[in-house]
């Protein structure tokens, strides 16, 4: 499973600021993230292994 964007209504999963998806790939720091925000991501990171 990629992180591509999609709309909310086409892929029912987690949802992600643009902005901070963004910064994230061009920084390469998960520190914008919350708490929340990064359990999501490694919900998602899990699915894929």
């Amino acid at each position: 499973r990629a992180f591509l964007p999609s709309h909310s209504q086409c892929a029912l999963g987690f949802e992600f600021e643009e902005k901070k998806l963004k910064q994230f790939y061009s920084s390469k720091n998960c520190a914008i993230f919350d708490d929340e925000e990064i359990q999501n991501l490694y919900h998602l990171i899990k699915e894929g292994l």
